[in-house]
């Protein structure tokens, strides 16, 4: 039978199916939906073709997300993803036979017919499909074996010809971020995972459920930091499916932390002159990796400009998109794990994806299972680091021993708006000597700190705070005692 449907007075992508009776809890209902996609010449968001190069990516009718707050009815923006719902594909993609193809999901069979071949491709426990062609592309094949339950993953990087001096052996860079994203959060749930060099590429990247489309990158380090980065968005966008329009730090956010921790831990001597060779005319001592979203992060942050993370995605200037919802929130992750530690962070982080795997995931939610594991109160990062956009700012008023010479203190105070973990190091000759972690306070307070032979005292030595004002965060004991 067929029902009745009318676009949306407002938004003409959206179309609204009127049932002639309500589906009850655990009801279904089959509808068929034909449609007609004219493929563009050209890039309307990724989806189009120039000459032999095709992307097909947001090319179905995709049904709303119906969840606790009710139906999630969203127009296509320019800012800001997706929300979508998992379910079961099972695609026949017909194309001439000159054509090489690539898709989401694991190709089930092949049928040949005069200049045509047919290639059926099927997935479950998805929130999309897409598909991408070429007739130039090089293949790479690997695979991997997962940390955590020894299962054999098939890896993949098609690239056209042209690209050889920066694609070349750069599978790995696949299987890199696959290995690790595995052992940190949990084993990747599906059978194969690529990445695809597209025509048109608008941005450096974009992910798919098993498939990332990539630009032409141009440098290697570059294209590893994208592959990475898209790859890494099969845990954060696919596995894990929170809503990317209203609360986009649950995707971007925590996936670019793990991107600047794959820097930190597996190639820790890579610096921004190997991204930018050109700036190194510039004769600056190069930054680390690591340390890109701290200072995109302090552009906005210090000049008063930046915007509360936990925003939708439609209300950021595009430079807070950048800033805040990438970098900043990969800066807070950060910050969040090196006060809890490595192991209460991993397993928190852990337990979150076991428990809302293929499933859509609040920030409440998040929250829930971190004040479980560490049982700590964390409003200061959950209400004040994501929600506002208050300054973090601590002071070193004094530090020294008492006149007895048997306890060491540090004097500090809070000139910002945030009481949140403050970290001190002690420093000798340049070297770190000890390092100690203390919660959050307002006004000003003495810190126990361990006795030492100290030159100094330095607030967050290792600039794992996204703190507004360090000029203040030093303090001399030669200095005070010469």
């Amino acid at each position: 039978e067929i029902l009745k449907w009318n676009y949306d007075k407002v938004h003409q992508d959206i179309a609204v199916i009127h049932l002639k009776k309500g589906l009850k809890p655990g009801d279904s209902i089959k509808i068929n939906t034909p449609f007609r996609v004219k493929i563009p010449s050209g890039n309307v968001s990724r989806l189009g073709h120039i000459d032999q190069s095709y992307q097909i990516t947001q090319w179905y009718p995709k049904p709303a997300v119906y969840d606790k707050n009710g139906w999630n009815v969203m127009p296509y923006l320019s800012m800001g993803e997706f929300y979508s719902e998992y379910g079961e594909f099972n695609v026949a993609i017909t194309l001439p036979k000159k054509y090489k193809l690539a898709a989401s999901g694991n190709l089930v069979n092949v049928t040949t017919h005069e200049n045509f071949r047919t290639e059926n491709y099927y997935i479950d426990n998805v929130h999309d499909f897409a598909w991408f062609a070429d007739t130039s592309w090089i293949e790479e094949t690997s695979w991997v074996i997962l940390p955590n339950s020894g299962r054999k993953v098939k890896t993949y990087m098609k690239y056209r010809p042209e690209d050889s001096d920066v694609y070349k052996n750069s599978v790995q860079f696949v299987d890199s971020a696959l290995y690790y994203y595995s052992l940190w959060i949990g084993d990747y749930p599906y059978d194969i995972c690529g990445a695809v060099d597209g025509g048109l590429t608008a941005g450096a990247g974009m992910e798919y459920p098993t498939i990332t489309v990539l630009g032409g990158s141009e440098n290697r380090a570059l294209h590893e930091e994208v592959t990475v980065h898209e790859v890494g968005h099969n845990w954060f966008y696919g596995v894990l499916g929170s809503n990317e329009r209203k609360n986009p730090w649950m995707d971007e956010g925590i996936n670019s932390y793990y991107e600047r921790r794959y820097y930190e831990e597996v190639k820790p001597k890579m610096n921004f002159y190997d991204f930018f060779p050109m700036l190194k005319l510039l004769k600056y001592k190069p930054i680390s990796q690591t340390e890109f979203h701290h200072y995109s992060y302090d552009y906005v942050n210090t000049r008063n400009i930046d915007q509360p993370a936990d925003l939708p995605a439609n209300e950021y200037s595009s430079l807070n998109y950048g800033s805040v919802i990438y970098s900043k929130v990969a800066v807070c992750f950060n910050y969040l794990e090196k006060y809890l530690g490595k192991r209460v962070f991993d397993k928190a982080m852990q337990e979150y994806f076991q428990t809302w795997k293929f499933k859509h995931p609040s920030p409440k939610d998040l929250r829930i299972i971190f004040e479980k594991y560490t049982n700590k109160e964390l409003n200061w990062f959950f209400d004040d680091l994501l929600k506002t956009s208050y300054p973090i700012d601590y002071k070193i008023e004094h530090a020294g021993y008492s006149m007895n010479k048997k306890k060491f203190s540090v004097r500090v105070t809070n000139v910002g708006d945030i009481a949140s973990p403050i970290v001190l190091s002690g420093i000798k000759g340049g070297k770190v000597i000890k390092t100690a972690w203390f919660d959050g306070f307002f006004e000003t307070k003495e810190l126990s700190f361990p006795n030492g032979d100290y030159d100094e005292i330095i607030i967050d030595y290792y600039h794992d705070i996204p703190e507004i004002n360090r000029k203040n965060n030093r303090f001399s004991l030669f200095n005070f005692f010469g």
